[in-house]
């Protein structure tokens, strides 16, 4: 059994992570799971979260991920997002100010508000500030 996998994590616009892992975890529609050497071959829906990558050195970092697409196949993981941003380059204040918006929008709906967006903004501005505030828990 193989002590790491390659994940590569891509969106529209760059590549945003490209190495061997020993582990790689964020949350699905069905909820928060974790991706470990020799996991089975699957196409997992990814929702908006904050993903935990534990590199080939033991290093462990977090990253945000938007919706996407998390495919994995003989000991490799390409995960497909909207958007992917490391802590360091996330507008905490913009996503503070984001998830007031969206906030505002559900509490004060009327006909012309568009629920399902509000939603999905308010999910993304969560995950966001989450992951520049979250502590990692070291193994």
């Amino acid at each position: 059994m193989s002590a790491t996998f390659k994940l590569t994590i891509i969106t529209p616009e760059k590549e945003v992570f490209n190495q061997d892992v020993m582990r790689f975890s964020c949350e699905s529609q069905k909820g928060q799971f974790e991706i470990l050497p020799e996991y089975e071959s699957s196409l997992i829906v990814i929702v908006p979260s904050t993903a935990i990558i534990k590199d080939d050195k033991g290093k462990i970092s977090k990253l945000f991920v938007s919706s996407g697409l998390l495919k994995v196949n003989k000991n490799q993981a390409m995960l497909c997002v909207d958007a992917a941003e490391w802590p360091k380059d996330i507008d905490v204040s913009r996503a503070k100010e984001a998830k007031e918006r969206a906030e505002s929008r559900l509490s004060n709906r009327d006909k012309d508000i568009d629920v399902k967006r509000a939603e999905i903004a308010l999910v993304r501005a969560f995950a966001r500030i989450e992951t520049v505030e979250a502590k990692i828990e070291e193994e």
